[in-house]
């Protein structure tokens, strides 16, 4: 795959759709792999090309955070509501893969991510697989109905003291295993969190090894979860 996508990028044409969409593979396939530098290499090649183009604004973010972010130290994550389990601030989980996944209610991409995160985590926490769904206090939500969590209505008027439980009934009724944290806004923003939903892979000795903003590529997650898996 690594291979066609090089070729794709030597032959498409600078500045079209295609070749951004083929940068971004492309750099996305060398972290999987484990090879950061060609990762922001390609990264880098794609911003320069959103800067050239002035293409909107959150595109641009989100090639800066990757770049910022892979090969770092993970920031700390912790946060004072925790639901299916024990508090477990990311500082105490060296040793596991960690993967964290900043997300709301709300947001409907978030949503159609979350069951492949939880069938990724079922299948591989007994190998050192951690996944963590990290969200924040907003004022508005969603809730699935009691019987069918594809439909559900929005909710409003949210607050500090109301908004813990909406996630728990969201837990609830959305049928997920892996724990959630309510963390608050500095802690997204010292992952550089813009849009939502956005992964971040964190290998066993607490450095980022992958960052995806968006949905899809759930082969390619897994494919770098196991080779992470494999690194004892």
């Amino acid at each position: 795959a690594l291979t066609a996508i090089r070729k794709a990028t030597d032959l498409l044409d600078e500045g079209s759709p295609e070749i951004r969409e083929a940068w971004l593979l492309r750099g996305d396939l060398h972290a999987a792999c484990g090879e950061q530098l060609d990762a922001r290499r390609a990264w880098s090649r794609l911003a320069d090309d959103l800067n050239r183009n002035g293409e909107d604004a959150r595109s641009r973010r989100n090639m800066t955070v990757r770049m910022k972010l892979l090969g770092k130290p993970a920031p700390e994550i912790a946060g004072a509501t925790w639901f299916g389990g024990e508090e477990q601030p990311l500082s105490k989980c060296k040793g596991k893969v960690v993967l964290l996944d900043f997300w709301a209610t709300w947001c409907g991409p978030c949503r159609l991510l979350m069951p492949g995160l939880d069938r990724i985590y079922s299948s591989r926490k007994n190998q050192g697989l951690m996944v963590l769904g990290v969200t924040k206090p907003y004022a508005r939500g969603w809730m699935p109905s009691k019987d069918d969590r594809a439909r559900g209505q929005g909710v409003t008027g949210l607050n500090g003291n109301s908004f813990p439980q909406h996630v728990l009934d969201f837990r609830r009724r959305f049928g997920i295993s892996y724990p959630f944290v309510i963390t608050g806004k500095s802690q997204f923003d010292s992952y550089g969190v813009g849009g939502i939903p956005m992964v971040v892979l964190i290998d066993r000795n607490g450095v980022i090894a992958s960052v995806r903003v968006g949905t899809g590529g759930e082969g390619m997650l897994e494919a770098t979860i196991d080779r992470l898996l494999e690194k004892k």
